[in-house]
C-alpha cells in the first residue's frame, strides 16, 4: 500500500514537472522574434536630420540598431526589443506590440507594427505614453520602412 502510494504521488510529482517546463518553454518562444521582423529595414526618404532612422536592423538576440542615414557606418542608437503581442491577420499581414528601449536613456517607446503579407513593407506608429490601437497613418508617429536584406550579410557594429 505505501509502495503504490509513493509510486502515485511519483507520477504526480513528474507530470507537474514536465508540464512547468512545457508551459517555461512557450513563453520564452513567445518572446523570440518571427522572421519576419528580422533584418534590415530602409526608407531613403528619412535620410534628414529629424531623428528618424533612415535604416533599421532587427537581431535575433532582441536588439536593434538604427542609423540617422541609409548609409551610416555606425549606428546612431541601439537597444532592446520585448514583443508584447503578435498576431496574423487574415491578410497575412503579421502584426507586433512591442516595446522599445533604447540604451542609455530611460526612454521606453510603445509600437504597433505591421509587415505585409509579402513581408517587404514594416509601418508602424510609436507612442511614449500607451501602446497604440490601430495604425493611424496620419500621425506624426507613423514610420514605413522597406526590407532591405537578410541578416547573414550584416554583423553589428562594435561599440
Amino acid at each position: 500500500m505505501k509502495k503504490e502510494f509513493c509510486l502515485c504521488w511519483g507520477v504526480l510529482l513528474l507530470c507537474i514537472l514536465f508540464l512547468s517546463v512545457g508551459c517555461a518553454s512557450t513563453q520564452e518562444v513567445s518572446q523570440r522574434p518571427s522572421p519576419e521582423c528580422l533584418g534590415i529595414w530602409i526608407n531613403t526618404q528619412y535620410n534628414t536630420k529629424n531623428k528618424t532612422a533612415a535604416k533599421i536592423v532587427y537581431y535575433p538576440d532582441m536588439t536593434w540598431e538604427a542609423y540617422e542615414y541609409d548609409f551610416s557606418k555606425k549606428p546612431t542608437w541601439r537597444g532592446t526589443i520585448s514583443i508584447v503581442d503578435f498576431w496574423k491577420d487574415d491578410e497575412g499581414c503579421c502584426w507586433y506590440k512591442v516595446t522599445t528601449n533604447q540604451l542609455g536613456l530611460n526612454f521606453v517607446a510603445y509600437e504597433l507594427w505591421r509587415i505585409g503579407e509579402e513581408g517587404t513593407v514594416l509601418e508602424g506608429v510609436w507612442s511614449t505614453g500607451i501602446m497604440p490601437d490601430y495604425l493611424d497613418q496620419t500621425s506624426n508617429a507613423y514610420t514605413v520602412y522597406y526590407r532591405q536584406g537578410n541578416l547573414a550579410r550584416i554583423v553589428k557594429v562594435e561599440q
